[in-house]
């Protein structure tokens, strides 16, 4: 990962699949008592104010996690894919939580019930490693976000937010689908309108920073770009 590329990751939340990071003997007695739920796109797992039954890890598909602000707009905090976990901060603090989660894709997500996730985090000095770790990385991105999105002008938001969907959602090596969201999701994740980001696109487009090819917005100068986003 380049310079540009570090500078961008701390503004979205990009891990390794959990799975991947317990140890054997906590994955098998985790994975044995783990259920699956199918969930439909555009269907909310969450409602705010809503206590998750347990931990949650994304098998297939893409969530975003949003709340709704005094006007009624939707403020995207973050969007998940395939073997991300949430749902721990509110079984791990034992408050409900504040935002909705919805499928943007048809999803499947696996469930880790509250009950046997809290028995193995009191047995398992490693799952209590990475939890610990989890939220420090999770309140350095919430921090960096907050930042930069309360003082940024539109230009440099929407810059940002494209340079961090296209990264997260785009494997290295691999040929870039590009920023292939809703104009909606977009603009709720860049802190604007949808009218605002397509005046935007249109002034990356003329300077041939981006492409915009129907719903995918492909990045052309991913240099150009981060100067703009300023961060």
């Amino acid at each position: 990962m380049g310079k540009l590329e570090e500078e961008v990751s701390n503004y979205y939340r990009d891990e390794h699949p959990f799975w991947d990071k317990i140890p054997s003997p906590i994955t098998k007695i985790l994975r044995a008592q783990t259920s699956f739920i199918p969930v439909k796109k555009g269907e909310n797992l969450f409602n705010e104010g809503f206590i998750p039954k347990g931990v949650y890890i994304i098998r297939q598909g893409i969530l975003k996690l949003f709340v709704i602000d005094a006007a009624g707009r939707e403020q995207i905090i973050f969007m998940f894919k395939k073997n991300e976990i949430f749902g721990y901060q509110n079984i791990i603090t034992e408050n409900s939580n504040l935002y909705f989660v919805t499928a943007i894709t048809d999803c499947e997500v696996e469930l880790i019930e509250k009950d046997v996730f809290l028995t193995m985090m009191k047995e398992s000095s490693e799952l209590n490693d990475y939890f610990m770790k989890k939220f420090g990385e999770e309140l350095n991105t919430m921090v960096h976000k907050i930042i930069f999105f309360a003082q940024k002008p539109v230009n440099e938001r929407v810059a940002l937010t494209l340079l961090a969907l296209n990264q997260k959602f785009n494997e290295p090596g691999k040929k870039s689908k590009g920023v292939y969201f809703s104009r909606k999701d977009v603009a709720n994740c860049s802190g604007t309108i949808i009218e605002t980001l397509s005046r935007q696109l249109k002034i990356l487009s003329k300077e041939k920073i981006v492409k915009v090819d129907g719903r995918n917005i492909f990045i052309l100068d991913k240099e150009r770009l981060f100067k703009i986003a300023n961060i």
